[in-house]
């Protein structure tokens, strides 16, 4: 019997140090709202402005990328999805520079939310339109 308890415990330790745990309770997901449900969209605090590499800069026309990324309720940006572009080059200056981005965060019933977003950004920038002056 002194023999059989001897290989009994170090099997059953082996086959409880091997058998799946229940895993702790995970906490559900933070909400993500999309644009259009937010009483207040998320706004950058500081102009974003990419460092766009020279071969850029030479374009005759202009480039275009589009990305998808959430401002979190701290009103920093995660989860940064490219969508689409036209011009390889400008996706790391571009994807930096939201990732390092800072927004006052999209707000619903005035308080900070997770808001998802998608812009489009141009390269060069379109100037805008010069108002008309009036005739007198």
């Amino acid at each position: 019997m002194k023999t059989f308890r001897l290989w009994i415990l170090p099997a059953l330790a082996l086959a409880f140090a091997t058998s799946p745990l229940p895993l702790p309770a995970q906490t559900p997901a933070e909400t993500v709202y999309d644009l259009t449900v937010v009483d207040k969209a998320p706004a950058p605090k500081k102009r974003i402005k990419p460092d766009y590499p020279s071969s850029l800069k030479k374009r005759d026309t202009p480039a275009e990328i589009t990305l998808r990324f959430i401002v979190t309720a701290e009103g920093t940006v995660t989860d940064i999805n490219i969508v689409k572009f036209n011009d390889p080059d400008m996706v790391d200056p571009v994807y930096a520079a939201y990732e390092a981005a800072k927004f006052e965060p999209g707000q619903k019933a005035g308080k900070p939310v997770n808001t998802r977003m998608e812009i489009t950004a141009l390269f060069p920038e379109p100037k805008p339109a010069k108002k008309e002056k009036e005739k007198k």
